[in-house]
Formats: structure tokens, C-alpha cells, sequence
């Protein structure tokens, strides 16, 4: 199952597109992989490795956290709360910080764990690739 699967269920997401995303920034952030996967559909090799953050969700093996509400929580930060599954099938409600870092892209930190990132913004989405959205 591994990091197929997990990848299996972030793209179990796909939609067609989304209305205003919970966090205010078009596009996605995302490492090399991460960026792959969302402009060009490519799903990731391996374990771990790949971290993608769009408007609506935030995904990396083996979770993916879809954000559920924003708020601001210092001026180059917001807080945002999520639902997050896990590749085992567990579902939690969590919370994360984003942290804008300007033209290096936002860092990630969930409660307890080191920041990840920052991660600089994704070439465009290619046409004919799947935008992906927080199921509902």
C-alpha cells in the first residue's frame, strides 16, 4: 500500500475546480515532487519526499490535511484548522501555522514539530491536469 496508496487518495481528491480556497493565495507551494504531482499530474516515487500546499489542502506521504478554516494569526502568519488522513485510514482534526516567508514560499508547522519548508511556489498547473479540491 505505502505511498501508492497514499497518492491514490490524494488524487481521489480531484475535481473539478474548487470555489475560493480556505487559504488566500492562488496556485500551490510545493518541493520538486510536490510540484510535479500538481502541474503535471506525475505521482511521486518512493516514500515520502513530496510536500504539496494548495488553497485547500496540504499533502504528504503518508497524510493529507484539507483545511477546514483560516484565520490570521500574526502578519506574515495564519492559523488554519484541518481534518487530516492518514494512508492507514485514520482521520484527525489538527491544526497547522503557515508562515509567509514572501518570495521563498510558505513553511508549514503543525503543534511540537520543526517547521517544514519553506516551499516556493509551483509552475502552473499544464492544461488538462485535474485541480484538486477538498471533497465535501
Amino acid at each position: 500500500m505505502g505511498a501508492r496508496f497514499a497518492t491514490a487518495l490524494l488524487l481521489m481528491t480531484i475535481a473539478t475546480p474548487s470555489i475560493a480556497g480556505v487559504l488566500p493565495f492562488d496556485g500551490a507551494f510545493g518541493n520538486a515532487k510536490g510540484c510535479a504531482l500538481y502541474s503535471d499530474g506525475a505521482i511521486p516515487d518512493g516514500h515520502g519526499e513530496f510536500y504539496l500546499l494548495t488553497p485547500n489542502t496540504f499533502a504528504s506521504y503518508p497524510v493529507q490535511c484539507d483545511f477546514v478554516s483560516s484565520s490570521p494569526d500574526a502578519p506574515s502568519e495564519l492559523f488554519a484548522n484541518t481534518i487530516c488522513r492518514t494512508a492507514d485510514g485514520e482521520t484527525a482534526k489538527d491544526s497547522m501555522r503557515l508562515i509567509d516567508h514572501g518570495p521563498a514560499g510558505y513553511g508549514i508547522k503543525v503543534v511540537g514539530l520543526d517547521e517544514l519548508g519553506p516551499f516556493p511556489a509551483c509552475p502552473p498547473k499544464k492544461a488538462g491536469v485535474p485541480t484538486f479540491v477538498v471533497p465535501k
